[in-house]
């Protein structure tokens, strides 16, 4: 009997500990511990809520926006440091929170690289240049919801990003031809990606040569059939962008700051 008694005390202790739990506020994003994560701008991130005996959630993402889902997902468009703050109230209108800060980057241009010049678009025109020519690199940006003219070379008349300085006396054979870019230029993903949802021509990343004769655009993003690949890498704090069109390709590499 008396065991038994015991029996049902200990039933009892364990029942009451369940039922006592503390109200716990934490979570994680995309499954990352750290007590800083870093992220990247114009990338949506998702939060996995692990908080304990909570009936409702409110989180502060730090710049301006709210939610009140357990589990939501972020995006942030500039970059920047932003306090992540989860308050957890429970059926007796109790509150805990639980804060985290995170490091959002972006991605900077620091090069330029031509890799690569065709002049096989030239081969019929009887005023091509010769051997040698000047060549730079212009990117153009078609902001969203804009129309803008067609240049007579392909390229759109859109407002000017950057320019490299202009490499004298070139040749094909000169590649790579590489251009440090030493102010902060930074590169809006959205506007590569149309898919993300961005409604608009995008960047236009466009290589000119010049000779006596005149000015050429042996490639531009703008082009049917031209080709833009992106190697991302937040973790090698990497972000490549590849632009190609016949057998000329110019590159833009930026790392996440």
């Amino acid at each position: 009997m008396k065991a038994f008694f015991l029996f049902l005390l200990s039933i009892s202790l364990i029942s009451c500990e369940k039922a006592t739990d503390p109200l716990k506020a934490a979570f994680e994003i995309q499954g990352d511990p750290s007590n800083v994560p870093t992220l990247a701008t114009s990338e949506v991130y998702s939060f996995n809520n692990t908080s304990i005996n909570g009936t409702r959630y409110e989180w502060d993402f730090g710049n301006g926006t709210t939610s009140n889902d357990k589990n939501p997902s972020i995006t942030y468009l500039e970059g920047g440091e932003y306090i992540i703050t989860l308050r957890v109230s429970d059926e007796n209108s109790k509150i805990v929170s639980a804060s985290k800060k995170v490091k959002v980057l972006d991605r900077v241009l620091k090069q330029i690289i031509i890799k690569s010049i065709d002049l096989s678009f030239l081969q019929t025109n009887p005023g091509r240049p010769p051997l040698n020519f000047d060549v730079w690199v212009e990117i153009v940006k078609a902001e969203e919801n804009t129309d803008y003219p067609t240049l007579q070379n392909g390229s759109l008349d859109a407002p000017l990003v950057y320019k490299t300085p202009t490499s004298i006396g070139a040749n094909p054979d000169d590649t790579p031809i590489i251009f440090q870019v030493n102010e902060k230029v930074i590169i809006d993903k959205p506007t590569l990606t149309i898919s993300s949802g961005y409604i608009g021509n995008g960047y236009g990343l466009n290589l000119y040569i010049e000779d006596p004769h005149g000015i050429y655009l042996p490639s531009s993003s703008y082009f049917s059939g031209s080709r833009l690949l992106i190697e991302d890498s937040l973790v090698k704090r990497s972000y490549v962008i590849s632009s190609s069109f016949l057998g000329s390709t110019v590159e833009l590499h930026c790392v996440y700051e």
